[in-house]
């Protein structure tokens, strides 16, 4: 009764009692409830990861070595177990970048596919990485596939490093732990999809960062900001969501941290941008030079789908068959830029769209449920893409992975509560880097095209403060010494 009326005296019961309502809510004027059994049993598993991470007494978690090799090993079993039980065909997006980078590894010059280049132009970075491996161990799906799996175990390490920096290594451990055995985060690593390796750069980016983020010496700090800066435009390569990044290392530089010198961090973030933005346009040459086709710039055409009322902001046939049009016209008509036109006619039509919106609320509430809303979408991309012989296993699938992400969802929004109601005070807000980066992936796809695999980097967000709710809870119930 003790443990009960210390749990209502902070809340942590009305927290819970109040997301379930409003999420029951939502599934009520939604229809959604075929999710409502997986939101539950992610609520039901909340005790039980209490439970099983009550303290023992070891000296394992002080070996961080140990531990590091234990993540690794780990990691890579599980991820190749999972990666490697169905095997997707080539579709939509997956084809096009196994096919770019096929051709890339074959030739430095081509037009092949150039004019989608030159309107979708971060189509180039994950294929042009890809095609280095194609080149040495040739075009084979596995090649890819294996690629995500070690980006996904150096994550792993990462969140581990990440999580010890920000909080200690007991949240950093579990943190590890968690994405490790996240299933949709596994069975995204059977695509050939730029997830994995960009998210592995926004990791190393934000551990870079909070590992310096005391840092006081102008010379360090122009090493630091070169290496991030490179690290960033090559995010950006692969992720046009660079500018995201760039917004919250500022606001968590200038704003959230209280670490290191105010002229040092200046002169950290001055050179990071200089350096994103020649990068960046060195890249933007590059990919010109190979395709032999001028880039569309801005791509007018995403905001455009994600303003579209009809498809709720995802993609749809309409939206692509005009912009392919209009850059196939114009490309027969001689224009010297056929993408960038195409993406000025897309620009002219934007208020057209938002004037569509006939219900804001219903419209963003459903781009925002496509987003996070669920986590089975991977599972609905393996049925697209004839992975499965039976439904049941579509069926199973969808219930693990969204019971597990229910309660990633829940422990971390309890997490973020916790946090910013105990940390208020501290001198380490390292962590608010990775939150500042998730709102920001959040509402720029209220605007943008959303789909439900543009979630797979706020897992990360998710695995940092469900980990810092879980330690929390058991420093409650006694079950760990602070």
């Amino acid at each position: 009764m003790k443990k009960v009326s210390s749990i209502l005296n902070k809340g942590l019961f009305f927290v819970i009692l109040i997301t379930l309502l409003l999420y029951l809510f939502l599934v009520c004027i939604t229809g959604a409830h075929h999710q409502t059994l997986s939101f539950f049993s992610g609520i039901l598993i909340i005790p039980l990861a209490i439970w099983l991470t009550r303290n023992k007494k070891s000296d394992f978690l002080n070996n961080k070595k140990k531990v590091i090799i234990f993540l690794i090993i780990s990691s890579l079993l599980i991820k190749t177990i999972v990666s490697l039980l169905y095997y997707p065909k080539l579709v939509a997006d997956y084809g096009t970048f196994f096919n770019q980078a096929s051709i890339y590894s074959q030739s430095y010059h081509t037009t092949f596919n150039n004019l989608y280049i030159g309107l979708f132009n971060h189509v180039f970075g994950y294929s042009f990485v890809l095609s280095i491996l194609f080149y040495i161990f040739g075009s084979r799906i596995i090649v890819a596939v294996l690629f995500n799996i070690v980006l996904s175990v150096i994550s792993t390490v990462l969140i581990y490093l990440i999580g010890e920096k920000c909080f200690d290594k007991k949240i950093g451990y579990l943190s590890s732990i968690l994405w490790i055995i996240c299933p949709s985060q596994s069975l995204w690593n059977s695509f050939v999809l730029s997830e994995p390796l960009y998210t592995c750069i926004l990791l190393l980016i934000v551990y870079l960062l909070i590992r310096n983020a005391d840092i006081v010496s102008n010379k360090k700090s122009i090493g630091l900001g070169i290496l991030v800066g490179v690290l960033l435009a090559t995010f950006n390569m692969v992720r046009p969501i660079g500018i995201i990044v760039l917004f919250a290392v500022f606001l968590w530089m200038f704003i959230i941290s209280k670490q290191g010198k105010f002229i040092t961090k200046l002169l950290l973030f001055g050179i990071i941008t200089i350096t994103y933005l020649v990068c960046k346009q060195g890249i933007n040459y590059l990919i010109e030079d190979r395709n032999s086709v001028k880039l569309g710039g801005f791509s007018w055409y995403n905001i455009n789908v994600g303003l579209n009322y009809k498809s709720y902001g995802s993609w749809n046939e309409e939206d692509w068959e005009r912009v392919l049009g209009n850059v196939s016209k114009y490309s027969e008509q001689g224009e010297k830029n056929p993408a960038l036109k195409a993406q000025l006619e897309e620009k002219k039509i934007i208020s057209k769209k938002i004037e569509g919106i006939k219900k804001p609320f219903e419209f963003f509430y459903k781009k925002l449920y496509t987003f996070i809303g669920s986590d089975s979408g991977v599972v609905d991309h393996l049925s697209d893409c004839s992975a499965f012989s039976d439904s049941r296993q579509r069926t199973t699938l969808s219930f693990i992975c969204n019971v597990f992400y229910y309660f990633l969802l829940t422990t971390s929004l309890i997490g973020s509560i916790i946090y910013f109601n105990k940390e208020k005070s501290s001198k380490n807000k390292n962590i608010v880097l990775v939150l500042l980066y998730g709102l920001g992936l959040a509402c720029g796809h209220f605007i943008a095209e959303v789909q439900p695999r543009y979630h797979y980097s706020f897992i990360i967000l998710l695995v940092f403060m469900s980990s810092y709710c879980i330690y929390n809870l058991n420093i409650k119930f006694k079950g760990v010494k602070k």
